[in-house]
């Protein structure tokens, strides 16, 4: 059998990686469009000042040949033909396949603002936007971020810790809108402005104006911000060109089965670039989290290669990160916006615990400050259980290791305290 991965993301690597493992003697091809192939991309903000974390952000030197792996890039895959089961790549080879699978990733998204071209803005996606800011990052003294969320409020800190002047412009009413209500963005604000970063949060960029090598971005209440460096940091925008190509089903995503099988025959999909359903709230999304593309890499390696697995589900929101000094963990319905969700939420010395349960189940939770026991409650959320009987325990933090909970029947995913 052959079997060929296009793309050389977390999802890539995870599926070259288990389709090694269930089958030790099949031809493997990785096709990555990067010159260096399955780095750890959440790590990016910290190459602006970290000089010694290449060491720790790419792969074992080897891994690929230990797996018999071969891996061509940088190297584009222009064009799939789904008749003949030939991949044709930039580089003008013809690499036929029994089973393909799409781990194209996304891309970041230039916000379309008066004044401002690509070539007056960075981006950090990948590991040459990394390198490449961290450059831009000695020769100015300010920046400004569009984008207040989880890469733009990380990417910030970085450049302060460069030692540039940094402020960030966040559209929404406080930074990271999408991981934290606003009673918790408001613990995690305090501290990344004590690192000396400016929050212009409720504000639009309208205009980027030029005078020489500087730019003064104007938002839209008329305040000008002059700086040497401009960043945005606005979402990700899936790589669906491909999938466009030989004609797999599209729409916000490319649509896949449980199996991660696409509408074309023998070839699979996995990462930034799939739509799913959310398991806490049952709307579509497209997700952009690593851990959501490992696990989706690992279960289409396993079905590419004859090893039925359903995948699991994902969460929209399921992030884990420490931001300034706070840890936070965040996971499932976090804002409460049904009606039927019941909210209970407690905030005390620099700490936010919010919980949004559905019925007799814990759809959301959101941990600030302290996240300790955040395992217990991603499983409740991840199983659906009924947490009827344990409910006042959570609302109270009183849930604990030392008295966990016991199945008393799987079909009704029902627990209680042992």
């Amino acid at each position: 059998m052959r079997y060929v991965i296009i793309g050389g993301g977390a999802a890539g690597v995870a599926a070259a990686q288990t389709a090694r493992r269930l089958d030790k003697d099949s031809s493997i091809t990785l096709i990555g469009g990067e010159p260096r192939v399955g780095y750890y991309r959440p790590l990016i903000p910290h190459l602006i000042h970290d000089k010694f974390l290449e060491d720790r952000f790419l792969r074992p030197p080897g891994l690929f040949s230990s797996l018999k792996v071969e891996v061509l890039s940088p190297v584009k895959a222009q064009a799939v033909d789904v008749e003949k089961k030939v991949v044709v790549t930039s580089r003008k080879h013809s690499i036929s396949y029994d089973r393909l699978l799409l781990v194209t990733g996304g891309q970041a998204i230039v916000p379309d603002v008066k004044g401002m071209g690509a070539e007056d803005v960075h981006v950090l996606r990948s590991y040459k936007d990394g390198v490449k800011l961290a450059g831009a990052a000695k020769q100015g003294k300010q920046a400004v971020v569009i984008g207040g969320g989880r890469v733009g409020t990380l990417t910030a800190l970085a450049l302060g810790e460069a030692g540039m002047e940094v402020t960030i412009v966040e559209m929404l009413g406080h930074i990271m809108p999408q991981q934290f209500d606003a009673a918790g963005a408001s613990i995690v604000a305090s501290a990344v402005q004590a690192k000396g970063i400016r929050l212009q949060t409720g504000r639009q960029v309208k205009e980027v104006r030029h005078k020489g090598t500087r730019k003064t971005v104007v938002t839209d209440n008329g305040q000008e911000l002059p700086c040497d460096l401009l960043v945005a940091a606005v979402g990700v925008r899936p790589n669906l060109e491909l999938a466009r190509q030989i004609g797999a089903r599209v729409d916000r995503g490319v649509i896949v089965d449980s199996n991660l099988r696409t509408s074309v025959p023998d070839v699979y999909a996995a990462g930034d670039l799939v739509q799913l359903v959310d398991l806490a709230t049952g709307q579509d999304f497209v997700s952009g989290t690593w851990t959501n593309a490992v696990d989706m890499g690992n279960c289409a390696g396993s079905n590419v290669v004859g090893v039925p697995r359903k995948y699991a589900g994902s969460f929209f929101i399921q992030n884990a990160v420490e931001i300034a000094g706070v840890p936070t963990i965040a996971v499932g319905a976090i804002h409460g916006q049904d009606p039927h969700h019941e909210v209970h939420a407690r905030q005390w010395d620099g700490v936010y615990h919010k919980f949004v349960f559905l019925g007799n189940r814990l759809v959301g939770m959101l941990l600030i400050g302290d996240v300790d026991k955040a395992g217990i409650y991603r499983a409740l959320i991840r199983e659906g259980a009924d947490i009827s009987t344990i409910k006042d325990k959570i609302v109270s933090r009183t849930l604990n290791y030392a008295a966990f909970l016991k199945r008393l029947a799987p079909e009704t995913k029902q627990y209680a305290v042992a």
